[in-house]
């Protein structure tokens, strides 16, 4: 005697009158009580909504590890770095931290003056910071580049602000250029930072803390480059990891 198919149902749970939405999806029995989902009739036994559990009947896993580690099922895009593991956003990170340090250094120093010796060490470690902030953002901007010409159309709002992020953080290694120039001219003479180096730094660490915000803008607002934007498999519920290549939820048991 042929067994009837189960079927199932795919729920969508969300929390009311909460912001950012907490949500949540749910694959149930086409045969279950709504009182056995939302609990109304009983307090006294966990609910599908109130308490989800594993397929074991256990606690739910806190922690996933593998599938933000590994690099397997990702795809290589070149300078572009991996699907899901861009080489360009950390890649900025540096020259970003760098030029905002670098000109809380240099105006320490200046503030400090010549009578000080930290004031003195200050300036030189406002320089270091400067070029390592200046080298690294020479890669920033070759993997920035690439990024934009794979990955948007012209036309779009994605590549008018892609355009003026780009415009902004040149304008900003043009500028940090010339600043490690003028330090290493009189990194031996100086006893403090120089008061237009002070001012170049400044401008520097604010038109790169504005290029940032259309970065993050490009990433958080228009998911820019993100593989999971929209309804992903990991925010559905689920004891079972979604690892790289995997965009699809399992298929619900017959």
């Amino acid at each position: 005697m042929a067994t009837q198919a189960r079927t199932v149902h795919r729920l969508k749970v969300m929390l009311r009158q909460v912001k950012p939405p907490v949500w949540r999806r749910i694959e149930v029995a086409s045969s279950i009580k709504l009182s056995e989902l939302s609990g109304h009739e009983s307090q006294t036994e966990p609910t599908t909504i109130h308490h989800p559990v594993d397929r074991q009947g256990g606690m739910m896993r806190k922690f996933s590890i593998r599938p933000t580690l590994t690099l397997k099922g990702r795809t290589f895009k070149g300078l572009r770095g991996w699907s899901g593991k861009p080489l360009h956003p950390p890649l900025t990170d540096i020259p970003i931290a760098a030029y905002i340090l670098a000109a809380v250094f240099d105006v320490i120093s200046a503030i400090g003056g010549k009578d000080r010796t930290w004031a003195r060490e200050l300036w030189h470690a406002g320089t270091y910071t400067f070029i390592a902030g200046a080298a690294v953002s020479v890669f920033a901007a070759l993997t920035g580049f690439w990024d934009a010409l794979r990955s948007s159309e012209a036309g779009t709002q994605a590549r008018r602000t892609i355009n003026t992020h780009a415009t902004i953080m040149i304008t900003v290694t043009v500028l940090a250029l010339a600043d490690v120039v003028w330090r290493l001219n009189g990194y031996h003479t100086e006893a403090v930072t120089p008061v237009g180096i002070v001012v170049l730094s400044v401008i520097i660490a604010m038109l790169v803390s504005v290029g940032a915000t259309f970065g993050g803008t490009l990433v958080f607002d228009y998911g820019f480059n993100v593989e999971t934007a929209g309804d992903s498999p990991v925010w559905h519920n689920s004891e079972t990891d979604v690892l790289p290549g995997q965009h699809d939820d399992t298929e619900p048991p017959a």
